[in-house]
């Protein structure tokens, strides 16, 4: 049988389940267990860092590529062929026994029936997978991450979900009352951070003040109405931000790597953005282990755990991220190396906590 996106629908339960499930239990409890032995094949579907991942080849990796615009595959007898269509892209067949030396590297379309199908089959041989859909689909909307980090009982800024039912042509008496959960009053001057729930790197997250906030909500929710927004409460920083890259596996953790993403005139801090990184962070071991604890209580093999040092000492988690990708400035001459560095630095990883 073949599957494509018009005859095949895999439907990924809804975010209130996924969190629901990822909290219900102790952080300890939240590990992902594969039959994997050691890396020796790496599919790839998805465009970004195609070469980087090409590059590890001279380690005697094969590495094979799917382009996740033209997806079309076949699952039968505990067979998944997935058809390229293109002539210097060769097919590729994952049976079974690749569950001990195979890895597949999703970076995109996870929304798609089409890919969510194929990563369905793919599980269904034991594959690993970085990341899972589940997992995946709570860190890409940043209020189910916020409830889930709240029901982790992990900190992290205060929040609220505006809607356009909060603002209507007479009052915006619900806003306002939403909002007073955050500093416990009102003030033109307070500043409040707003989010659409499904960006990244950087895109759709602003910063307003209470005077302002009224007004560009009225102009967002006048140009799509279903479009719910999270705010927070201003944090103030003390010299940037920390990604950390954090593995995890067969009940066992690894931090890949830390940085610093510095804070400049902009107040968001994304490499994607330009910001300057400071590489091979040392963070304290109180943040160290809100790393390994977030990462874990999440479900993500491959966890970007995004955290804001605070001006009174306090570190808080701002973010969990599905998809991460290797931590390079976008000016970076050297990427492509040094994101094949972070690759090897990875499959190092997955290997000895396959031991």
């Amino acid at each position: 049988m073949k599957y494509n996106g018009t005859n095949y629908i895999t439907e990924l339960k809804s975010i209130e389940y996924i969190v629901e499930k990822n909290s219900n239990s102790k952080v300890e409890n939240h590990t992902q267990f594969t039959k994997l032995k050691k890396v020796e094949r790496i599919i790839l579907i998805g465009e970004l860092y195609l070469n980087s991942v090409k590059m590890l080849k001279r380690d005697k990796i094969k590495v094979e590529y799917a382009d996740p615009t033209k997806l079309n595959f076949s699952f039968k007898d505990d067979k998944v062929h997935i058809y390229s269509g293109e002539k210097d892209l060769p097919d590729i067949v994952l049976t079974k026994a690749d569950s001990k030396n195979t890895v597949v590297l999703m970076r995109s379309g996870y929304t798609k029936e089409v890919t969510a199908a194929l990563l369905d089959a793919i599980q269904e041989l034991d594959i690993l997978i970085l990341n899972n859909q589940e997992a995946v689909a709570m860190s890409s909307d940043k209020y189910a991450t916020a409830c889930f980090l709240t029901k982790s009982e992990l900190p992290q800024p205060k929040y609220v979900l505006a809607t356009s039912g909060d603002i209507d042509k007479e009052d915006h008496k619900k806003l306002d009352e939403k909002l007073k959960q955050l500093y416990g009053k009102l003030d033109d001057e307070l500043k409040y951070v707003c989010k659409i729930l499904n960006g990244h790197g950087g895109k759709g997250v602003f910063c307003c003040r209470g005077k302002n906030i009224v007004s560009i909500l009225q102009c967002l929710f006048k140009l799509k109405e279903n479009c719910p927004i999270l705010i927070q409460d201003f944090q103030e920083i003390k010299d940037g931000d920390i990604r950390a890259h954090v593995l995890t596996l067969n009940g066992k953790q690894k931090i890949l790597s830390s940085i610093m993403r510095k804070k400049g005139k902009d107040f968001r801090t994304n490499l994607s953005l330009g910001c300057d990184m400071e590489d091979d962070y040392k963070m304290t071991p109180e943040q160290e282990k809100l790393a390994l604890d977030a990462a874990k209580a999440s479900g993500l093999e491959w966890c970007g755990v995004d955290m804001l040092p605070l001006q009174n000492g306090n570190t808080i988690i701002v973010e969990l991220n599905g998809a991460p990708g290797p931590s390079s400035p976008i000016n970076d001459p050297n990427i492509e190396e040094n994101n094949c560095k972070f690759f090897e630095k990875l499959v190092e990883a997955i290997n000895e906590l396959c031991k």
